[in-house]
């Protein structure tokens, strides 16, 4: 964690991806997709494909900014630590090429952690 506001820690990347995976592990077989806005808010929104098979959880994370993508990039071992240490079996962990056209993804729903 790093330090935000005074006293407040800021999760990290990955702590906050892990937040919003979590609740989706334990969810029926299938494929969910939400847009985080992840803090530091100046590393944007990132839209998030979770997929729930046979009890395995695949994650697939869009990130428009390149900066973002690369700060990411480096947080998937963590991403995995994290989900793996609550209880959570982990499939492929990817990182998108981007938001898409318009920086939505068609059919994807806004979520929050």
């Amino acid at each position: 964690m790093t330090t935000g506001a005074p006293g407040r820690p800021v999760p990290t990347p990955a702590e906050q991806l892990t937040q919003a995976v979590l609740p989706l592990a334990t969810g029926p077989d299938g494929t969910t997709q939400v847009t985080l806005s992840l803090h530091p808010l100046d590393l944007g929104e990132v839209h998030v494909q979770v997929v729930l098979q046979a009890s395995t959880v695949s994650v697939t994370i869009h990130a428009a900014d390149p900066a973002t993508r690369t700060l990411l990039a480096g947080q998937l071992g963590d991403l995995r630590t994290l989900l793996e240490s609550s209880g959570v079996a982990t499939g492929a962990l990817d990182l998108g090429s981007g938001a898409g056209s318009g920086g939505q993804h068609p059919g994807w729903r806004s979520g929050a952690p």
